[in-house]
């Protein structure tokens, strides 16, 4: 894997190989960096710049993503259900 910086962000070009029945392998270092986990769909995109590989996932769900579970070793809320949680904002 080689890493490319771009106006200050963080680039990768990571190589993988066609099988003869098409296939590719997504290195797992694309897939952490993508959030793409077994059994995903993924787009191949092609533009201006070349083709990129985006999770079929939509703008909204891969803008939280990166939030999903931050909460879940607070302890505040640890063992606790999604309505445990809200009885207690509540006040309940």
């Amino acid at each position: 894997m080689s890493e490319d910086r771009d106006q200050g962000e963080e680039r990768m070009r990571v190589k993988a190989k066609v099988t003869a029945k098409g296939q590719i392998t997504l290195p797992k270092a694309v897939r952490d960096r993508l959030g793409i986990r077994e059994g995903d769909a993924v787009y191949f995109v092609e533009d201006e710049h070349g083709v990129h590989v985006e999770p079929d996932m939509p703008a909204f769900d891969r803008a939280l993503e990166k939030w999903r579970g931050v909460w879940r070793d607070d302890p505040l809320f640890k063992g606790k259900t999604t309505d445990e949680i809200i009885e207690e904002m509540r006040g309940r």
